[in-house]
């Protein structure tokens, strides 16, 4: 198992991530709703750090603010914002997925990168280390 150390940027996963959090990560297989991260397709060592919410073989659509997963609305209790734009992806083999929980603050993320490689194993997140007052292990919803 192969651990790594990450720093969050940005605000794309707040609340439950912010800006200043320190991760720890596992490499493993992905499955839905587990956070990743995974490296910029087109800027390479600039990480990025999104929620897997399709997996290979399904279909995402986005539609009238709501995401659907294979035909099935998707419950996503770990955000309360609409998601735009409207638009449909079918998940290749070995590919995943991914949504920032800040829906209209998340910019690069499978809205505008489509699916994203992972070749079967992914850095999902396990562990907050930093802040003090918000250290412990991440739970899926």
């Amino acid at each position: 198992m192969i651990a790594r150390r990450f720093a969050v940027s940005e605000g794309s996963m707040s609340p439950l991530f912010r800006e200043g959090d320190y991760l720890v990560t596992v490499q493993r297989r992905p499955t839905y709703a587990d956070v990743i991260v995974f490296e910029h397709p087109t800027r390479p060592a600039f990480h990025l750090i999104k929620r897997v919410i399709g997996l290979a073989g399904q279909t995402v659509e986005i539609k009238g603010g709501e995401v659907f997963v294979d035909d099935r609305k998707s419950s996503e209790p770990w955000t309360a914002d609409d998601t735009a734009p409207d638009g449909s992806w079918g998940i290749p083999p070995n590919h995943v997925f991914v949504l920032g929980d800040a829906r209209r603050r998340s910019t690069d993320d499978g809205r505008t990168l489509g699916p994203i490689e992972i070749d079967g194993k992914a850095h999902v997140v396990v562990f907050r280390y930093w802040p003090l007052g918000r250290i412990g292990r991440t739970r899926r919803p």
